[in-house]
């Protein structure tokens, strides 16, 4: 399976400049200029996850308007999740009901993916850092700059 491709401004390694400014311009076109708006049929708790979400992604620049939905069936799969555990920790008898723990393998399932599409982890979030950091160095670096024209 592919590696899944990362926005030009944190992909790593030496590219021409015209691929660079082309990926830039398409990428920009893509996501807008906006920010995802909270949808208004999530529950409260959903949209305080989705409200944090976007306060922290949207200024490290990863959301955008088109992340909505995206957004919202995770913080949807969070809420269920923190209710399932909220209930298996006042009753443990829930571990042994399978269609609940089975729901629950779903939610954490749906989690997991929106963090890594979000970067939501601290793996994820050190990953981009250093790439972001890479790439100053790369623009600052003259050698790089002769190999990417």
């Amino acid at each position: 399976m592919a590696r899944p491709a990362k926005t030009i401004t944190v992909a790593s390694g030496v590219r021409p400049k015209e691929d660079v400014a082309l990926r830039s311009e398409i990428e920009a076109q893509l996501k807008g200029d906006s920010v995802p708006e909270c949808p208004d049929w999530l529950t409260e708790g959903q949209a305080e996850i989705f409200d944090v979400i976007v306060k922290h992604c949207v200024a490290a620049g990863i959301l955008s308007s088109v992340d909505d939905i995206a957004l919202a069936q995770f913080c949807v799969a969070v809420d269920r999740l923190r209710t399932i555990e909220m209930m298996v920790n006042r009753d443990n008898g829930y571990l042994f009901d399978s269609k609940l723990m089975s729901t629950r393998a779903g939610y954490e399932k749906t989690m997991w993916r929106g963090c890594n599409e979000f970067c939501l982890s601290p793996q994820a979030r050190a990953k981009i850092g250093s790439l972001a950091v890479g790439k100053a160095k790369d623009a600052a670096d003259p050698l790089a700059e002769a190999l990417s024209t």
